[in-house]
């Protein structure tokens, strides 16, 4: 198996979002592209936020990948490498990271990963009405709806267990 990252944003100009997203990708040194099966499509357009015309995505951890296993990777062994440099002990696959209170100076460290700068780019998206962001492996288990910032402080969070042992969440955020 590998971990996925499909995500759908609603924006007044469907051209000017996929430019940002393929910016905010090559800043991140990822890939993206916009060739989506129809049924990730079908499930990404489910919850109302996100239903109607949008720019359907998928993140990659470079050209030619399918997944982004190897930015997860990359991101988790910088978070728990953060987490040990401040004297805090890293979590691990049995705690509910949800509940974890990141500390702030690991969350910088996430953020400028690939992957967390990516997120962070994409969510932080100013002209993009409504999105979300789903990183899972097998299939999206759960919906998670909040604020922008809380949706990128739990993706964050995320990346540091092992991605087979992450949420498989679909994050959805609004702008008011």
């Amino acid at each position: 198996m590998s971990v996925y990252c499909l995500g759908k944003l609603i924006s007044q100009s469907a051209i000017e979002c996929r430019v940002s997203l393929q910016a905010s990708a090559k800043e991140a040194g990822m890939a993206v592209s916009f060739d989506v099966d129809p049924e990730d499509v079908a499930v990404l357009s489910e919850p109302p936020e996100l239903s109607g015309d949008g720019v359907v995505f998928a993140a990659h951890s470079e050209a030619g990948d399918s997944d982004v296993v190897k930015v997860w990777n990359d991101a988790q062994d910088v978070g728990l490498k953060a987490f040990r440099a401040i004297g805090s002990t890293p979590p691990d696959r049995a705690m509910r990271i949800d509940e974890l209170d990141l500390p702030a100076a690991v969350e910088r460290e996430l953020r400028d990963t690939s992957i967390g700068n990516f997120a962070a780019a994409i969510i932080q998206r100013e002209k993009t009405l409504s999105g979300g962001i789903a990183l899972f492996d097998g299939c999206i288990e759960q919906t998670i709806r909040a604020t922008p910032e809380e949706c990128l402080r739990r993706i964050l969070t995320s990346l540091l267990i092992p991605w087979d042992c992450g949420p498989d969440a679909l994050y959805i955020w609004q702008r008011r």
